[in-house]
């Protein structure tokens, strides 16, 4: 049983940070896979980022029963299935899997109840319909270069664009561009600065890691950032990182985990290297160090994001050296080295790292490589930790992939009563109410 387990489970490793990898066509993959980074690791199926495949996933989970998986996928893929839906073909009907995509996006982004996302699909959403076509022409008339029009349709619409958080800040970034060319200077600065500090508070509960970007691309050389955004996006880091730096550090490192939660290593690790280059700050640069490790990793570039992490471990003083240790941790058991694996996740979550940064990541983590190494008892009790962290913080997300780990472990190893119990507990998680995490929420402040 242990050796059948450990094949299984280590057969489909395959880095790929906090989020799924792409499928390769036409290339032998993996059924399973393991997630290593700051989230939890996860045996998972593995999705494909691009729009048609995930729309596909999203359909199969909610046909197996699984709408809370198939939400978390929605939330961790908010960009590219709000283009999706708002670029489709009117003249066709929606499906049910677009339809429940949409409620999705209205609840996750706060669209008005009854006249969002779900409501212009079927041609009801007066207001939402109203929306589209302020920012669709505003946009055609900028390319014609009529931005006094454009900037005359955006005043007439704002009240109601306001409604509409991600619209509003595409409108505000809209009269910004207009107001410049306008030659309009400080109404400029006004409507960007506006745009930022609504970018900045979507990102604190929402996956917008393109919108924060282009936000920060469009800064006019003589606006300062709003204070607001220091504020709001220094709220969703954890405690350690109070110190005072720059802004940008925020802006980008925000940038670099919404990144990651949408797949995208090779962004991710360029934002937060964007991040490093604005920072003063000792913490803050082990808490960069650590996330591009966790990059490079989803990346697939072990070697150097294990070099990364051997220095912060070997900072004894860092507040991000058991982070760390549990990263590495994480590496090894998906290169099969389960007993390295085991030591590296106990030291990380021992009682001498009370304050580690992603300990029930840290603790799922550990749970799994007890498992593959045949230590049932003490693999459920750590999975079961985590759970109760994940519960008690409100992280809905990391809640179910912790859950549907366990329920393909009891699958796997054929215990039908104990696989039934946890699917009641997925179901339960659920019908708590259980806040789902939002794009850089950390909810993994402290030891949580």
């Amino acid at each position: 049983m242990k050796n059948a387990v450990r094949s299984w489970m280590l057969a489909g490793m395959l880095l790929s940070g906090c989020v799924h990898t792409p499928i390769r066509p036409n290339s032998e993959t993996p059924h399973y896979e393991v997630k290593c980074g700051g989230e939890c690791l996860e045996l998972k199926q593995r999705t494909r980022a691009h729009r048609d495949a995930l729309l596909q996933r999203i359909e199969s989970l909610c046909k197996e029963g699984r709408r809370t998986s198939a939400h978390v996928l929605i939330e961790a893929h908010v960009e590219t299935l709000l283009d999706h839906v708002r670029r489709r073909d009117a003249k066709t009907m929606p499906s049910a899997t677009e339809l429940e995509v949409a409620r999705t996006l209205d609840c996750v982004i706060q669209h008005p109840p009854g006249d969002g996302l779900e409501t212009l699909l079927i041609g009801k959403g007066r207001n939402a319909a109203r929306v589209e076509y302020a920012l669709r022409e505003a946009a055609q008339l900028g390319k014609e270069d009529q931005w006094a029009q454009a900037l005359d349709l955006l005043d007439r619409n704002q009240s109601t664009i306001a409604a509409y958080p991600y619209h509003a800040i595409q409108a505000r970034l809209l009269q910004a561009e207009a107001h410049r060319h306008l030659g309009q200077k400080d109404a400029a600065a006004h409507a960007w600065q506006t745009a930022a500090h609504g970018a900045a508070t979507l990102a604190a509960r929402c996956c917008i890691p393109n919108l924060l970007e282009r936000v920060a691309g469009q800064r006019p050389v003589s606006a300062p950032w709003p204070v607001e955004v220091a504020r709001t996006l220094a709220a969703v880091h954890p405690q350690p990182l109070m110190a005072d730096v720059p802004v940008e550090v925020l802006v980008w490192s925000s940038i670099g985990q919404g990144r990651i939660r949408a797949s995208e290593g090779a962004e991710a690790l360029s934002a937060f290297r964007r991040a490093a280059s604005h920072n003063r700050s000792e913490t803050w640069a082990d808490f960069l160090s650590l996330q591009q490790a966790k990059a490079l990793l989803m990346m697939e570039q072990s070697p150097t994001a294990t070099s990364m992490l051997t220095v912060l471990v070997g900072k004894e003083s860092s507040p991000f050296r058991a982070s760390a240790l549990a990263l590495l941790g994480a590496g090894k058991l998906h290169d099969g080295h389960t007993q390295q694996a085991v030591a590296l996740l106990r030291e990380a979550v021992g009682p001498s790292h009370s304050d580690l940064f992603w300990r029930a990541e840290a603790e799922a983590n550990l749970g799994l490589a007890l498992l593959v190494s045949g230590d049932d008892a003490n693999g459920l009790r750590y999975l079961h930790s985590a759970q109760d962290r994940f519960h008690a913080r409100g992280d809905l997300s990391s809640l179910v992939e912790s859950l549907e780990n366990e329920l393909r472990y009891h699958e796997s190893t054929g215990r039908s009563a104990r696989a039934e119990d946890v699917r009641r507990r997925l179901q339960s998680a659920v019908s708590t109410g259980v806040t789902p995490k939002g794009a850089t929420s950390t909810g993994h402040q402290r030891n949580q």
